[in-house]
């Protein structure tokens, strides 16, 4: 009995010498290898035999706003980079990790994002990064990053558009053949996308491409992932071009108001082009002002010339009008001016024996007398009346009987041909890209 006791004493005091000895070793490691006797942090890896290689990838927690006004977009993500420094080598077994307020211990690649704006680091609750130290001299930096980064978009379909935004690496101090970066594998590797939802954009795709870009002072290693994004059309559909479609619809209701009424088709003419124009005012607005067309801005230009033109329309019938009654005048400068029911029933008593057309013309002219015809008829039959009233017995005038088919037909051309070119037209990106070009 006491025998088993001693083995189990043993055992538990050796295990706690051990546990023991892994924190001085790792205590003793560290001071070895921060030591500045024998390490110098200001002093790159292979100086002055070989340059240094980092590899560098990011983890993309989100993506925030795509800002068309500012041109820039925001994503949230962890960024790594590695490189080997032989000084860092030691003859532990495991790799040491140390929060990142360690990292001015060591040297870093001085890696900074070309096109950044804002970039903020998380410190709550505690300094969201983290420093790695491999038993081989690898060692590996990771940080989380919100950046705010400027993107060049080509805004000709907006808003049926698909935009290509890019985050640019490099080294602000060591040229290319001092520091070289590369990405950590393909695309699909050197980039994991965590969450891809958006409000207005779809992730379509994402790249990473490397390139050796010439400055005045030397040349540089560039590394850029390239993400491209389609925007969604609900939002426009609804707000822009739903509206945009009913004003317009709204303004042809005026070929069928009778030319004698001027207050109505002139307040109706007015206000649809008012209520165009504030709708073109307030989404210009939303968008950055730029020196091309846009689609939204064909489509609001061709859209207003269809309700202004409604308005000309109007102008085009008074004028006719008016030279018809000048001839008129000139012809019967003896007879004294008739409304156009006392001319109408001058005719039927001329045609006393056709009961027909007189039924016809008193239905046109006698309100009593077309809801009684109405409602002796069935329903297909007062459909009928109806359309045939409103297309051909109605007293309209010829502009406005050819403007109840030539707006609406020109305005449906117009549209398939604005949807059929804007889908498949030249500004479209030809497919989502998920190579990389390293």
């Amino acid at each position: 009995m006491r025998k088993r006791e001693f083995i189990c004493l043993s055992i538990l005091l050796h295990l706690c010498s051990t546990h023991g000895d892994k924190y001085n070793m790792t205590t003793d490691a560290l001071k070895k290898l921060f030591d500045e006797s024998r390490y110098d942090r200001r002093i790159r890896p292979f100086f002055q035999t070989d340059k240094i290689n980092v590899t560098v990838g990011m983890s993309v927690v989100n993506f925030g706003q795509i800002r068309e006004v500012f041109m820039d977009f925001s994503l949230d993500i962890f960024f790594y980079q590695q490189w080997y420094d032989e000084r860092l080598k030691h003859d532990l077994r495991y790799p040491i990790t140390l929060g990142g307020e360690y990292r001015r211990l060591i040297w870093m690649p001085d890696t900074f994002f070309l096109n950044v704006k804002t970039a903020k680091f998380h410190n709550v609750p505690a300094d969201n990064s983290k420093i790695s130290i491999f038993p081989d001299g690898r060692t590996r930096y990771s940080t989380r990053l919100t950046i705010t980064a400027g993107c060049e978009m080509n805004l000709k379909d907006y808003p049926l558009d698909e935009q290509s935004c890019n985050l640019t690496i490099l080294s602000y101090a060591f040229m290319a053949h001092e520091l070289d970066y590369n990405w950590d594998g393909k695309a699909s590797k050197a980039i994991i996308v965590i969450n891809k939802a958006m409000n207005e954009f779809d992730l379509s795709g994402f790249e990473t491409s490397k390139e050796i870009y010439p400055y005045v002072t030397g040349r540089w290693t560039h590394l850029t992932a390239t993400f491209s994004f389609s925007r969604r059309l609900g939002y426009s559909l609804i707000q822009v071009y739903a509206p945009t479609l009913l004003i317009v619809m709204l303004s042809w209701l005026s070929f069928w108001i009778s030319q004698d009424a001027v207050p109505a088709r002139v307040a109706l003419g007015v206000t649809t082009v008012l209520t165009i124009v504030t709708l073109m005012g307030s989404f210009r607005s939303q968008v950055p002002k730029v020196s091309y067309i846009k689609a939204i801005d064909l489509f609001f230009i061709v859209s207003f010339i269809f309700v202004f033109g409604a308005v000309l329309e109007y102008v085009v019938v008074l004028l006719c009008t008016a030279v018809r009654e000048q001839k008129r005048k000139a012809k019967n400068n003896d007879d004294n001016r008739n409304t156009s029911e006392e001319i109408m029933l001058d005719v039927l008593d001329k045609n006393q024996e056709n009961d027909q057309q007189r039924d016809d013309i008193e239905t046109v002219f006698s309100k009593k007398g077309f809801r009684h015809r109405i409602a002796r008829g069935s329903k297909i039959d007062k459909t009928r009346k109806l359309v045939r009233f409103a297309f051909i017995e109605q007293n309209a005038s010829k502009v406005d009987k050819v403007s109840r088919y030539m707006f609406p037909l020109a305005y449906t051309f117009f549209n398939i041909a604005y949807w059929m070119y804007y889908s498949f037209g030249t500004f479209k990106s030809s497919g989502s890209m998920k190579h990389s070009k390293q």
